[in-house]
Order: C-alpha cells, then sequence, then structure tokens
C-alpha cells in the first residue's frame, strides 16, 4: 500500500469538510474545530499504520460531519459498516451488522482508541 498517498487522500477529505463554502452557523450547524480535525487525521494515520504492518486489506473511508460539529469517517463492507465519530478529545466507534437475509441486526458502541482501531478494523475486513 502506497502510505503516504492514501493519507494525503483522506487528509483532504477530512479538510475538505470545513473548507467547502457552507452556511453553518445559518443552518444551526455546529463547525468541526481544527482540534478535531487534527486527531480525526491522527487516528485513521494510526489505524492506517497498523493496517499496513500487519498487511491488512484497505480500502479508503468516507468522511463527512454531522450538526453537531463531530467528524464523521466511515467504511462499509458487506453486510458490515464501521463509523468513527470525532469531536475535540471525544472519539467513539459504532459497530453496524446485519445477516444476510437481514433477519439479525445489530450495533455496539465504544471509545474509540489507538489500541482498539486495528482490532475494529479487523472486525470490519472479517479477519476475526
Amino acid at each position: 500500500m502506497k502510505l503516504d498517498n492514501t493519507l494525503q487522500e483522506i487528509e483532504k477529505s477530512i479538510n475538505d469538510i470545513v473548507d467547502i463554502e457552507f452556511d453553518w452557523e445559518g443552518r444551526g450547524f455546529e463547525k468541526p474545530t481544527k482540534l478535531t480535525l487534527t486527531n480525526a487525521i491522527k487516528i485513521v494515520k494510526e489505524l492506517l499504520k497498523q493496517v499496513d504492518s500487519e498487511d491488512c486489506l484497505w480500502f479508503s473511508p468516507f468522511a463527512y460531519s454531522n450538526e453537531d460539529g463531530y467528524v464523521c469517517i466511515g467504511w462499509q463492507n458487506q453486510n458490515q459498516a464501521l463509523h468513527f465519530h470525532i469531536k475535540n478529545e471525544n472519539m467513539d466507534y459504532r459497530k453496524i451488522w446485519r445477516s444476510a437475509n437481514s433477519v439479525k441486526s445489530g450495533s455496539e458502541e465504544g471509545y474509540l482508541n489507538p489500541q482498539n482501531c486495528l482490532l475494529l478494523w479487523k472486525w470490519l475486513i472479517n479477519e476475526q
């Protein structure tokens, strides 16, 4: 994997969230802070480094923000999704899944940190 190029693409997509012309205050939305952007980039950089060192499958996330000023980073893999929600020093994850026949579905939420991000990634790519 070309780590530098991949990281640059992700950093750009995260930074583009606040660089676009958008009427944040007029719509009552909170604009993500610089600290939020920095921490979002840091956790993805850490995940990417761990994924590369473990030689795991990688695919790029989609990044967006919500009205509360969180940067959200998400991946979808078949019937599973993984989302990181970052705001300032707060980092959480959410795993979402459903069975192939859509009968069983569920989700799990928790705190996100550099120590558990690879474990979450391995869940998403079905390596555990």
